[in-house]
Formats: C-alpha cells, structure tokens, sequence
C-alpha cells in the first residue's frame, strides 16, 4: 500500500481520475494498491481515490471524499452541514466496508433521545437513488418528515384512527400513535406505476433497493432505519397529507435515528437456499 498527497493537481487540465490512473501506470505490477489524498492547493481535502493495478489493467474506486474549501465544486459526496445543523450533532459519517454495512444492518424499535443531522438524511437520500433501477424510470418518491413538524403529528393521528377503526384497540392505536411520532424522522417511500405490470414489479424492486441503500448508508452515519408496512402505514388519508399521486404504491415507512436497543439477529446459511449449477 503506497499513500500518496497530491495538493494542486485535481483542475480540469488534469482530472484527478487521470493522474490516479497515469500514477497507477507508472508503478506497474509492482504495487497493488495506490491510496490518493487529493487537496487543493489551500491544503482543503478534495477526496481519496484507491487505484487497484494488477499487471496490464488498472481500475479505480473512490472510497472517500470529504469537506472542500474550494466552492467552485458542483457536486460534493458530502455536503457541508445545512444551517443550525451544527448544534444539532457532532456525528461524521464513518467510512464503513460494504460487508460491515450488510452485516452491521439493524432495525430499532427504540430509538436513543439523540437529534439527526438533515444532513446526514440528505447523504441517505442521494445513496437511495441510486440503486439499481432497469430502465433508469427513477421510481422512488420521498417524504420526509421531521419530528415534531405539523405533518408527523397529523400522520401520527391518521395511524391512532386508523388502527383504532380496524382493531377497535384503543392501546394499540396509540402504540400505533407513538410509532410514528416518536424517531427523528420519518420518511414515507411511494413507488410511481410503469406502463405496464411488469415495468410496475421491476418498479417496485427498485424502489425497495433504494430503501436498502438508505439502510447501509444509514450504517455509515451511524443511523438505525426501521421498515414499517404495518397498520400505521396503511391509513387512507395519507396520501392527501403528504400530496402523493393516488396511483402510487407507499412501499414503506422508514423510522430513522440512533439505536436505543443494540439487538442481535441471526440469519439461515445461504447455503441452505443455494443450488449450484458447476461446469462438469
């Protein structure tokens, strides 16, 4: 593992996806791995970029970007705070592997009395869009709600009525009350219909690996995210409240904030599930 500082070169007279690749090139098959710290030229931190050479081809991956000083940047994997964010946590994201997100996964049923950046709900929503989605229809809608906010509490009493006409279980409408009221946030995911039943299922997957990407993404920020398809998302005045289009399909309701109860889980091996089809 080589680590390497450029500071100054990432312009667009020299991209650094070029120089990561030239630097790759020039060491040949003699290391594996290049980590690059690219800064620009007042010291400000533009990104890292892991450049894997093996022999003949070289490829790169970009495993972080931060914070930039310079503001001309159009597009950053890491939006500063939005404002007042700063009271509200000190919380960086975590550069977590793909397997420790997979695995480090969990849904919460409690969450801590702690508040959660909207900046860290933004970073969750940009790794959302982009799951994987045949024919690019983009299908997902999202709509976040803040604790506390006008909204929550009308969604919170549209879930007590709800439960409470279905069941006729008044404690039940009200544990249905407080699931809705009590995280940081809510975000209510809607699926938009294809053209046709299977562009509308291929939709549906996509919109749910959209979901799972905020669940990982949601591990990095060091963020539980709880799927709830249950009563409390099932009330009819939903849709008005938060102005979806009657034809949309609410895939889920995500409860999001800091694990208040570290449970376990456990899974059957794949291999239980797997049949192999070898070259004789």
């Amino acid at each position: 593992m080589l680590a390497v500082e450029m500071r100054g070169l990432a312009t667009s007279h020299c991209p650094q996806n070029h120089l990561a690749l030239l630097l790759a090139k020039s060491l040949g098959g003699h290391i594996s791995h290049v980590v690059l710290k690219l800064l620009d030229p007042t010291g400000g931190v533009l990104g890292m970029l892991r450049v894997v050479s093996g022999g003949e081809t070289h490829s790169m991956i970009r495993i972080s970007s931060y914070r930039t000083r310079t503001p001309e940047l159009k597009h950053q994997t890491r939006p500063n705070l939005s404002p007042g964010d700063d009271a509200v946590t000190n919380r960086d994201m975590q550069e977590v592997g793909v397997y420790q997100a997979i695995y480090g996964r969990r849904m919460a049923w409690e969450f801590e009395d702690s508040p959660v950046s909207t900046s860290a709900i933004e970073r969750m929503l940009d790794a959302a869009v982009w799951a994987p989605n045949h024919r690019l229809t983009e299908p997902w809608r999202f709509f976040v709600l803040q604790k506390d906010s006008p909204a929550r509490l009308q969604a919170a009493e549209l879930a007590r009525e709800t439960v409470l006409e279905r069941s006729g279980n008044s404690r039940r409408a009200e544990a249905a009350s407080q699931m809705v009221l009590d995280p940081p946030y809510v975000v209510y995911v809607y699926c938009v219909p294809g053209d046709n039943e299977e562009q509308t299922r291929e939709n549906y997957a996509a919109v749910c690996c959209a979901v799972q990407n905020m669940a990982l993404a949601g591990v990095a920020e060091g963020l539980a995210v709880t799927w709830e398809t249950g009563g409390v998302t099932r009330a009819p005045g939903l849709i008005d409240l938060l102005g979806a289009d009657k034809d949309w399909t609410l895939a889920t309701m995500l409860s999001i904030g800091v694990h208040g109860d570290h449970t376990a889980s456990r899974r059957t091996p794949a291999s239980q599930f797997v049949r192999w089809f070898m070259q004789e």
